[in-house]
């Protein structure tokens, strides 16, 4: 039996909580992962279970949230109010944090523009990864190649999230493989 004074932690004073608890770090879900989301729970789950996602907090641009209604609306034949109930539907579900497109991050994507043009930088994309490198966000996922690369150029730890075929197709792989035993 394990002495108990052995796991104890002696304490002059208070602590303050920022201390005790590290904070948890803000995750940038770029708009082609937040459409694969709203079309596919699986992909949903699959986000929510990678060992990352248990350590921080998921965080979008207003921007963002704008250019998956788009797609849902035109692309996938949504209308106004069916877009905006599925996108409701998914911040509340994956708790996920909005923040606006300011002028210092247009600023900042202007910059990024210019800089990174030969790595595929488009204007939307450098705007919000600039919001996510103002708001101290490392952790990106997205589906998009040239957005990760831009990602990476300004010092963001990009992670490729598979597409939903990808995802379906190692479920039914896996699926396969347990009907065989």
């Amino acid at each position: 039996m394990a002495n108990k004074k052995a796991f104890s932690i002696q304490v002059q004073g208070k602590i303050p909580t920022k201390e005790l608890f590290r904070k948890k770090s803000l995750i940038g879900l770029d708009s082609n992962v937040l459409v694969d989301c709203a079309l596919a729970q699986e992909v949903t789950n699959y986000i929510i279970d990678l060992p990352i996602s248990k350590r921080g907090i998921f965080y979008t641009t207003n921007k963002n949230i704008e250019e998956v209604k788009d797609v849902l609306r035109h692309k996938h034949k949504y209308s106004r109010r069916e877009a905006k109930a599925e996108v409701d539907d998914l911040l509340k579900k994956m708790k996920i944090k909005i923040g606006n497109i300011k002028k210092d991050d247009k600023k900042l994507g202007f910059s990024y523009m210019d800089k990174y043009k030969e790595i595929g930088a488009h204007l939307p994309d450098a705007f919000i990864i600039a919001n996510f490198k103002n708001n101290h966000i490392s952790d990106v996922f997205s589906t998009d190649n040239r957005f990760l690369d831009v990602a990476r150029a300004v010092g963001l730890h990009p992670r490729k999230i598979p597409t939903t075929y990808k995802i379906f197709e190692e479920k039914m792989k896996s699926f396969k493989k347990y009907l065989r035993r």
